[in-house]
């Protein structure tokens, strides 16, 4: 996620004639600002109606967070669906995060296109931190239509690679390893890659597969960038272990 995208949301924000946008400037100032506050801010600050208007206006990206972060919509979701259906990365996250999709789930399945389809069977991941970051990386999966675990960040509970350093790399963790007692990981779940930075923004993978612990498969991705613009790569799926760096 690119820290000078979410900057340029909250300026156009509160550039908005007729909304006094002092809270939200606050958030958008503060280092640690990403979209969820700063939504959330200025949907308190300056009205739902007000925020729309200006998110419609940006990428699918701005109305996805919208959809994300921003409760009781109203009728606003669905201009809010189309939006993020314009892109089809976007549309594949509103997929599988926002809820009550209802008749749009079909158009966000058209404009996702092959990345709603897993990528083939996996028991294991692995990264390699080419970035200028510290990184670490977990597990999102689909058990029984609900996403597990419930809470990505470091002191949600969640399993965890070790910490990387530039150059380093995880090597292959066997996605049991992610498992939580109120949390199950089983064969069939769909699964992908959630990426922490730290002093960062995080990364939550477009490519998806089917845990299989059956298969020795092992999805391979590498992280590059900044912290003000990180990224993560898929570089396909490799049957011989991945070393520890």
């Amino acid at each position: 996620m690119d820290h000078d995208e979410q900057r340029l949301f909250g300026i156009k924000l509160t550039k908005t004639s007729g909304v006094n946008w002092q809270k939200t400037q606050a958030a958008i100032d503060s280092k640690n600002s990403c979209f969820e506050s700063i939504l959330q801010t200025a949907a308190a600050e300056g009205g739902v109606d007000a925020l729309v208007s200006q998110v419609l206006q940006g990428p699918p990206e701005w109305a996805y967070n919208t959809l994300r972060y921003v409760p009781n919509l109203g009728q606003h979701r669905d201009s809010l669906l189309k939006k993020a259906a314009e892109d089809r990365e976007w549309a594949l996250h509103a997929l599988r995060l926002v809820p009550d999709l209802g008749s749009r789930r079909d158009m966000l399945m058209k404009s996702a296109g092959q990345l709603a389809q897993t990528n083939g069977n996996i028991s294991g991941m692995s990264l390699l931190d080419q970035g200028g970051y510290d990184c670490k990386w977990t597990l999102y999966w689909t058990n029984n239509g609900v996403v597990q675990p419930k809470n990505a960040y470091p002191d949600g509970g969640w399993n965890w690679s070790p910490v990387l350093l530039l150059g380093q790399s995880s090597g292959r963790i066997d996605l049991s390893t992610f498992a939580l007692p109120n949390a199950p990981l089983q064969a069939g779940n769909e699964v992908w890659m959630y990426m922490y930075v730290y002093g960062g923004y995080d990364i939550e993978s477009p490519i998806h597969f089917t845990y299989d612990p059956n298969t020795p498969g092992t999805a391979t991705f590498t992280s590059s960038g900044t912290t003000t613009s990180d990224n993560l790569g898929y570089n396909g799926i490799t049957s011989v272990a991945v070393k520890a760096a």
